[in-house]
């Protein structure tokens, strides 16, 4: 019966590996939004476990062997006797569930819930120095109201200003 198994394998190259590898293989991922400079914001995914690979097998010493060549792959991770440790389906089972859920996620909606309703001053443009009160978030504006000369404005501008 096929068991679940962890290989640890050199970190960056998690979907290289499973690529190559001739069994059903899984690593979780996690969403990040980014900023690189001069560029607009953008969502990349990256490993939940970082240099970790599940692979679902009938563990043989063949298998195991061919397996454990597959480049990218340093090893097993082993019990205290020295065989390959067993994952229980329940485990996968869970992490799956939280990777669907977007519960490893850097979602927008986490850092909007952080800064909505939080008050800054502007840095730049034509309100530089004045106090917003920031109302909405999305990946390229944030939208804030203005009190000026008795009235509210409310004006969007480009997240990068806040970076």
């Amino acid at each position: 019966m096929a068991q679940w198994y962890v290989l640890a394998v050199y970190e960056g190259r998690e979907r290289k590996v499973i690529e190559r590898l001739s069994v059903q293989a899984y690593c979780p991922q996690r969403i990040v939004w980014r900023k690189i400079k001069n560029k607009p914001r953008e969502k990349r995914e990256y490993p939940v476990l970082p240099g970790y690979v599940f692979v679902r097998c009938n563990l043989t010493k063949v298998s195991a062997g061919s397996i454990k060549r597959t480049k990218g792959v340093l090893s097993f991770l082993c019990d205290e006797e020295g065989h390959p440790a067993i994952v229980r389906d329940h485990e996968i089972f869970n992490l799956i569930d939280k990777e669907e859920r977007g519960d490893y996620n850097e979602t927008l909606n986490a850092i909007t819930a952080a800064i909505i309703g939080t008050r800054l001053m502007l840095p730049a443009g034509t309100f530089a120095g004045q106090h917003a009160l920031i109302t909405e978030v999305n990946v390229a504006t944030i939208t804030a109201q203005v009190q000026l000369f008795g009235k509210t404005l409310e004006i969007s501008l480009p997240i990068d200003t806040f970076e």
